[in-house]
């Protein structure tokens, strides 16, 4: 197990700022990550004094800690945010990596004092208001909260001003993190199985059994009983996912299944989930997993 410091980095995927570009105290990074196709996440690790803030907006990762020799899973989707405490080891299980975006930033508790441009007073606040929160979730077994659109906001008008590396937008940048970070006290932990809106999991187990002929958005709404704006927007609400990242997920979770607990061949698969052609279906899956479907299959096989 190993610690990872990250480094500046800048391209159209993914945006790491370090504090070696935006100089405030107590923040090791800002980032924001939006992946279209699926990537491999790092190995387990850990950050010396630091809590780290995952928020994701859309998708949907596994994220895992480790308590003692056992590892614990978590899924988190759209409107989730996973924490990580000071020195606990934790990273995301490549199984289920799927396109997604959050923004995340670490909290370097290392200088108590001097925290997000705080004077002494409001910075050591801060600190004892993250061991309290660090100390419920772990009394809860939880490391999952409940975001709101607000918390979300405050973290975009936060990167999109440090993004500018000006220092005096920076400056205006960082008040937005102070807001959300003294706001986590207030969030909820995440429910593992929540109630969800009648009409919406009518839909869902529609598409569990019918995932195979991909069901279209529209008549999946009208099924539902709502217009398709309202439809799409009351299941991102409801689940944390699109209806369409849903399918695609059942549909992903078979193949899968197949791939690794069957010797059917790669066009058959394609074949049963009425995919054009085998490298339609090769290339979606590579989307979905950063591997094609021969290379999962013999991955799963070693």
């Amino acid at each position: 197990m190993y610690e990872i410091i990250d480094e500046f980095l800048w391209t159209k995927e993914n945006k790491v700022i370090t504090r070696d570009r935006h100089h405030v105290p107590g923040l090791a990074n800002l980032s924001h990550w939006n992946f279209k196709t699926a990537t491999t996440p790092a190995c387990m690790h850990f950050h010396t004094n630091i809590f780290e803030i995952h928020c994701m907006v859309s998708g949907r990762r596994v994220f895992q800690v480790q308590d003692e020799d056992v590892l614990k899973p978590y899924s988190i989707t759209g409107s989730q945010a996973a924490v990580s405490f000071p020195g606990q080891i934790h990273g995301y299980l490549d199984n289920y990596v799927h396109p997604y975006e959050f923004y995340s930033f670490q909290l370097d508790i290392s200088d108590p004092q001097h925290m997000l441009g705080l004077d002494t007073e409001y910075s050591r606040m801060l600190v004892l208001e993250m061991d309290a929160l660090k100390n419920r979730m772990l009394r809860d077994g939880e490391q999952r909260l409940e975001l709101g659109a607000t918390h979300i906001s405050l973290l975009r008008s936060a990167f999109n001003l440090f993004s500018t590396f000006d220092e005096r937008e920076i400056h205006v940048g960082v008040q937005f993190l102070s807001c959300f970070c003294f706001s986590l006290k207030y969030l909820k932990p995440v429910i593992e199985h929540p109630v969800i809106d009648d009409h919406i999991q009518a839909s869902m187990d529609y598409m569990r059994e019918n995932y195979a002929d991909k069901p279209s958005l529209q008549m999946l709404a009208e099924r539902a009983g709502y217009s398709l704006s309202y439809y799409k927007m009351k299941f991102k609400e409801e689940t944390g996912m699109t209806p369409a990242d849903y399918l695609s997920t059942l549909r992903l979770e078979y193949a899968k299944d197949r791939l690794v607990n069957s010797s059917c061949s790669i066009t058959r698969i394609a074949s049963d989930l009425n995919f054009s052609s085998p490298s339609h279906f090769s290339s979606s899956f590579r989307k979905w997993t950063s591997y094609t479907p021969k290379e999962y299959r013999e991955r799963q096989q070693v």
